[in-house]
């Protein structure tokens, strides 16, 4: 049974998927997709998933970091819940929906201190419970790889404004 709430979720997905067309998306490479999967099922101890999707999946319980990109964001860097993760995207549980194709930095581990940073774009988002929203993402680019050098930001975590760090990100992404 269709809810007026589920036909407004399908309609963004369509718009979405249909402004989508022309983007070409990002995908790890195998190295850093298994380096991050690795590292992320030792922390989450979860297994694998094999069921059929354009990409493989591994299904996961383990933390990881966002920074939103919006302009209006004024809440740092929320800690989100990684359910799934593959070469192509991401799946999340986060408490506030998100836009479609809005977009935010993921921060995902990597060997040593340097994590990766990949540029995201909302592609699907549904409630699951109050205050408890299912978000898929995908890659668009990868801004930091983990080998890389630090990106040329400061933060003071003293600070309570995270926008110029956010003003940062942003001028990198595009």
């Amino acid at each position: 049974m269709m809810t007026a709430e589920s036909t407004i979720i399908d309609e963004r997905n369509d718009q979405a998927t249909a402004d989508r067309a022309s983007e070409s998306p990002v995908d790890l490479s195998v190295e850093q997709f298994s380096e991050i999967v690795s590292l992320l099922k030792a922390e989450a101890n979860a297994g694998t998933d094999a069921d059929e999707r354009r990409q493989p999946r591994a299904d996961l319980n383990a933390r990881a970091t966002i920074i939103p990109l919006r302009e209006s964001c004024n809440f740092g860097s929320p800690t989100i819940l990684v359910r799934n993760l593959s070469p192509s995207g991401i799946g999340f549980l986060y408490e506030r929906p998100m836009s479609l194709d809005e977009q935010f930095a993921l921060v995902l581990p990597r060997s040593g201190d340097t994590p990766a940073i990949v540029l995201c774009a909302v592609a699907c988002w549904q409630p699951l419970a109050k205050d408890v929203y299912g978000i898929g993402a995908r890659y668009v680019r990868i801004l930091r790889d983990g080998g890389d050098p630090a990106l040329p930001i400061e933060i003071n975590p003293n600070s309570q404004s995270f926008a110029p760090v956010l003003q940062a990100v942003r001028a990198k992404a595009s």
